[in-house]
């Protein structure tokens, strides 16, 4: 996920990811969903540990970010709706 400046701290890439962890487990019967994030993207990080995902590992120089650096990525993975918080958004699918 990608939220823009002005759309950040409002919890749309939580309520987004919650909406489709649900999706995996539910509709889809996933084992597990598997995220991750560049090891100093700390705003990712917290979005991540607030849908109760447990750290794996970190696969070193991994990543390539826009500006052509080079970064290590942190993998988080979930295997149940467990710790998910309660979803805040709704839609009626049209």
């Amino acid at each position: 996920y990608w939220i823009t400046l002005s759309e950040q701290n409002k919890g749309y890439a939580t309520q987004a990811s919650n909406a489709l962890i649900r999706y995996c487990f539910g509709t889809l019967s996933a084992a597990q969903v598997v995220i991750g994030h560049a090891v100093d993207n700390i705003a990712s990080q917290k979005v991540i540990e607030k849908l109760g995902f447990k750290l794996c590992g970190t696969r070193p120089n991994i990543l390539e970010l826009p500006n052509g650096r080079i970064v290590d990525d942190k993998i988080y993975f979930k295997t149940d709706l467990s710790d998910l918080p309660e979803l805040q958004v709704t839609w009626d699918g049209s």
